[in-house]
């Protein structure tokens, strides 16, 4: 005769108690939240930069097409001087980079007013790339604005600083 298997009296699990499941769904909220407010920022900073580097293109685009121009006027002149002649003879350079100041000067100020939290890393290395770029465009104009003849100098900082801000 086979005998029955004896069952024993089975409590169910416990149950966690409501301020456990109270808590968790107030972290998952807050969490959520949290995320929600940082993708926002993220967009917005990225949309304003976004906007910053436009401008500030255009303002280089506009600077180096003024600064061009007088440059293709004066090279046949410039080519056959001696280079402390050809620096004298450049002269006229800072009249199209007294132009292109104010906006360059208006590009600068929209990036430096870009604010990036500083945990958005590749936002805000580009935002730093960009505000160096603008900064050292802008020096570069006013010292040409101040002396012509500087524009004939290179300048590979700059060059170096425009292709970090990925500007080219």
């Amino acid at each position: 005769m086979q005998s029955e298997p004896e069952l024993l009296d089975q409590e169910p699990p416990p149950r966690a108690p409501r301020w456990v499941w109270v808590g968790l769904a107030v972290v998952l909220l807050v969490g959520a939240t949290g995320w929600a407010v940082d993708e926002y920022r993220r967009s917005r900073e990225d949309a304003a930069l976004a906007g910053c580097r436009s401008v500030l293109r255009v303002a280089d685009e506009r600077a180096s097409e003024r600064l061009i121009r007088v440059s293709e006027y004066l090279r046949p002149s410039l080519s056959s001087l001696p280079p402390d002649q050809a620096r004298r003879l450049a002269a006229p350079m800072s009249s199209p980079a007294r132009l292109a100041i104010p906006g360059v000067r208006a590009a600068v100020s929209s990036c430096h007013g870009v604010s990036v939290w500083s945990w958005h890393e590749p936002t805000h290395g580009r935002r730093d790339a960009t505000v160096a770029f603008a900064d050292g465009l802008l020096a570069r104009l006013q010292r040409i604005a101040t002396d012509g003849g500087s524009y004939l100098d290179p300048d590979p900082q700059l060059d170096r600083l425009r292709a970090r801000a990925d500007l080219s």
